[in-house]
């Protein structure tokens, strides 16, 4: 269950053109991102389209040169957790007359919360261990 959650309010220009989209930032610091909830109210009808970044590469929607466009629409994303460098921008285009904004909840929880990686041992390396009992050395037997 998330910890904390951060609100933003991207507003997309009116005349942004798609081939020159507007990038805005949505930074936080590092947090494991457990999901984004987003919402774009009424009024856009097909002249805004939008998508989550993160440094500058695409991370939603994942499909090739698609954008999110929405009209009174909402919904939640489940991100990976590994997509928690806090490092996210929302880029999008408004080819219509009014601005238009983009509503994001991200639900967070601490990067220390992740649990440590579990490093793997091939089971070749697990086989019977040399007895070694006859090469001790004790105080007395050095030269």
């Amino acid at each position: 269950m998330a910890t904390e959650i951060r609100h933003f309010t991207v507003a997309i220009p009116a005349g942004t053109p798609k081939a020159a989209p507007v990038v805005v930032s949505v930074a936080f610091p590092p947090n494991i991102v457990e999901s984004i909830d987003w919402r774009v109210p009424r009024g856009p009808l097909g002249l805004m389209g939008w998508r989550l970044t993160m440094g500058g590469v695409k991370v939603i929607p994942t499909a090739g040169d698609d954008w999110i466009v929405a009209d009174g629409q909402s919904g939640r994303f489940m991100p990976t957790p590994d997509l928690g460098s806090g490092a996210w921008q929302v880029t999008g285009y408004n080819t219509g007359a009014n601005p238009h904004s983009v509503y994001l909840a991200f639900h967070l929880d601490p990067a220390s919360a992740r649990p440590a990686p579990v490093q793997l041992v091939p089971a070749w390396m697990l086989g019977n261990a040399p007895n070694l009992a006859g090469l001790l050395i004790t105080g007395t037997q050095r030269q």
